[in-house]
């Protein structure tokens, strides 16, 4: 069997083009996107990954990843935290804004009650006295 210059070319112009096709495909599998599987955090040589706490392998292969990523959850975690005060904090200044303001309405209502109505004046001195003790706290 004869090969002539011709069908080396057609050979290799078609393994460009089953190149392509599969280029496309690929890409279109990734949703379009090209950081779909980006991985410039691991090594060329770190294919597949051998880390284990049981084995040799892993000390070789896994320590440096393993600290960055104990590194970063710690410091995603500090940051739910301190959002987490920040929230806490913003509830608990709305909450003590609202007691104030009931307190100044039930201070308003005693003294249009004064003269009037001495048992409810009563009752809502008491309730200004734990709505104090409890802004005090």
């Amino acid at each position: 069997m004869k090969i002539n210059q011709r069908f080396i070319v057609k050979l290799a112009l078609g393994f460009v083009a089953i190149g392509g096709l599969l280029f496309l495909a690929g890409f279109a599998m990734s949703g379009f996107s090209w950081d779909a599987y980006a991985t410039e955090h691991q090594a060329w040589y770190r294919t597949f990954n051998v880390s284990s706490p049981h084995h040799e392998f892993g000390m070789m292969f896994g320590d440096d990843t393993s600290e960055e990523e104990a590194a970063e959850e710690a410091a995603e975690r500090a940051e739910e935290s301190r959002e987490l005060a920040a929230e806490r904090a913003e509830e608990s200044a709305e909450a003590t804004s609202d007691l104030e303001e009931t307190l100044a309405e039930l201070r308003s209502e005693a003294q249009d009650l004064q003269g009037v109505d001495d048992q409810k004046v009563a009752d809502i001195e008491a309730l200004i006295r734990e709505l104090e003790k409890t802004l005090a706290d």
